[in-house]
């Protein structure tokens, strides 16, 4: 597949996406999106491709996330506390009652020591390559300046509920067609959430 038409595709989903939401201007869409106006014109201009993020929130705002929950299930102190419990590690628990619901550098820095405790990770690079990190990325977790993207979430997701069947969701945050064959299918009227995962 050309990466032309990787970037027509992000082009059809900036369309499909302004159409569903009934936006006038791609200014709106782009605050929408937390896009500037100058992103979404080289977006079209086939320049630059949408991002994980953009992708995640169009597919939220199709209602695809809200029926299995799995923006909460991949935030960093869900997953923390998820783990907390399997591992029985009571000091985690208490600190993790201290930290506020949503994305903080505390949550993802005790994530990462739980992570590392479940699954009995001897070095950084062995939790790195189970979670599709590099071992530099994990340092600048634990030292609270960068936090675990989405594709390192779901893989401890993944680690967490074998059973869980995210191929599709990450095939739609990795490619534009798979993306707009799902936002198609919504805005088709059909409703596909349950063969989503």
């Amino acid at each position: 597949m050309s990466i032309t038409y990787v970037m027509k595709n992000d082009i059809e989903l900036l369309d499909s996406l302004k159409k569903y939401l009934n936006f006038q201007t791609d200014v709106q869409l782009g605050d929408y999106l937390s896009l500037s106006r100058h992103t979404i014109c080289k977006i079209r201009a086939n320049e630059v491709n949408l991002g994980h993020k953009q992708r995640f929130k169009i597919l939220d705002s199709l209602g695809y996330l809200a029926g299995v929950s799995l923006i909460n299930s991949i935030a960093p102190k869900h997953l923390a506390e998820t783990i907390a419990k399997r591992v029985e590690d009571r000091t985690a628990i208490i600190a993790l009652e201290n930290i506020q619901d949503g994305e903080s550098p505390e949550a993802d820095m005790q994530l990462l020591t739980l992570i590392k405790k479940f699954t009995n990770s001897q070095t950084d690079e062995d939790l790195a390559e189970k979670i599709g990190l590099k071992r530099a990325s994990l340092s600048m977790v634990r030292k609270g300046k960068a936090k675990f993207g989405v594709y390192p979430r779901l893989k401890i997701l993944k680690l967490l509920d074998i059973n869980a069947n995210l191929e599709r969701f990450e095939r739609a945050l990795e490619s534009s067609e798979e993306l707009l064959i799902i936002v198609n299918e919504m805005l088709g009227g059909g409703n596909q959430n349950s063969s989503f995962f």
